[in-house]
């Protein structure tokens, strides 16, 4: 066995290992690495491990990014971007974190950070890592054969079966849009100027339909009340997961619950589509709101951990505002490992 670095030779083989993998999801895919290369400027650095015949027995996607403190590698960047080894065996899995960890403390390397993926069944502590973070990843089975809607139905919380009925009351359509990208954009940066959150870059409202399938990769669904669009739902479609990806609702119409009535039929549809898994993406555990609201929805908890290697430890003397910059919507170091007076409060 060797561990090689994705060439032009190797991007259709690593795609089959992956679509054939058991534990790989859209993070893992072709699609998805190929669309953060073309958004965020990244460069694929994805390492693969092959057999004595050439075959491809594991798969270990990283991104890079070359900001002035070095290069700082991902796998994987962007909001809520799992990584993780996809692997036939432990050994060939240590093989690719091994390899990630020898990159990461490359003199040319600022930090690398490797994000697992859910229900990964391999080994991180032999990284070596300097600091780590942790989030909740929340699923939810729909995998029903049949009634659908009420199998889904029994496995909520009381009280968001009552939130799915007043929506269903409340004269709201609902609808697959797939190109109402321009929609789904302007509601998701009005929602996040209200948080005081960073919206997602423009180009990845324009990239999505570029790399990925309508119907089969993505859905795009819309809730209408009198005609007028008042609340999306992005999807993402890999394997047997659906992936819960932006939410979006006009801030006048929350009380009639559009996105609760969006992602139920959403979610029937899929169930009847033969997927099994909804997956809410992850939680910080300060988040306390936000993940009972996915836990409502008979979610299973699986917590997952951040490793960052900070090979250049002058870069925890930035700035927050100077490491975003820097290295846009990559995971360099947790801000609370910045010099106190450089970090967030």
């Amino acid at each position: 066995m060797k561990i090689v670095s994705i060439s032009d030779a190797l991007r259709d083989p690593y795609a089959r290992f992956v679509e054939q993998h058991p534990a790989a999801r859209l993070f893992h895919s072709r699609r998805y690495l190929d669309l953060l290369c073309d958004m965020l400027g990244a460069t694929d650095r994805s390492l693969l491990a092959l057999d004595l015949s050439g075959g491809v027995v594991g798969a270990l996607p990283v991104l890079a990014h070359q900001g002035t403190g070095g290069v700082a590698l991902n796998s994987l960047p962007f909001y809520g971007s799992h990584g993780g080894a996809l692997a036939s065996e432990p050994a060939v899995a240590q093989a690719l974190v091994d390899a990630f960890g020898t990159a990461a403390r490359d003199r040319l390397c600022a930090s690398a950070t490797l994000v697992e993926n859910l229900k990964d069944p391999w080994s991180y502590s032999g990284l070596g890592a300097t600091h780590s973070d942790e989030r909740i990843g929340q699923i939810s089975p729909i995998g029903h054969a049949q009634d659908c809607a009420e199998g889904l139905m029994a496995a909520f919380h009381y009280k968001t079966r009552n939130m799915v009925r007043k929506s269903q009351r409340a004269g709201l359509s609902v609808r697959v849009d797939n190109m109402a990208f321009g929609i789904l954009e302007r509601m998701h940066r009005e929602n996040l100027a209200a948080l005081g959150g960073v919206p997602k870059p423009a180009r990845f409202f324009s990239l999505v339909d570029r790399h990925f399938r309508r119907d089969t990769d993505y859905r795009l669904y819309l809730a209408h009340k009198d005609g007028q669009p008042v609340s999306a739902l992005l999807l993402f479609y890999f394997g047997s997961t659906v992936e819960y990806f932006m939410p979006a609702t006009q801030v006048e119409f929350r009380e009639l619950q559009p996105l609760t009535l969006l992602i139920f039929e959403a979610m029937t549809d899929a169930s009847r589509r033969g997927f099994r898994w909804w997956n809410w993406g992850g939680t910080w555990k300060t988040q306390d709101g936000v993940y009972r609201f996915k836990k409502r929805w008979g979610t299973e908890d699986h917590p997952y951990k951040y490793h960052t290697i900070v090979n250049r430890t002058e870069i925890l003397e930035w700035s927050s505002a100077r490491m975003l910059a820097e290295y846009p919507y990559f995971y360099v170091a947790p801000f609370s490992a910045l010099l106190p007076e450089q970090g967030v409060p």
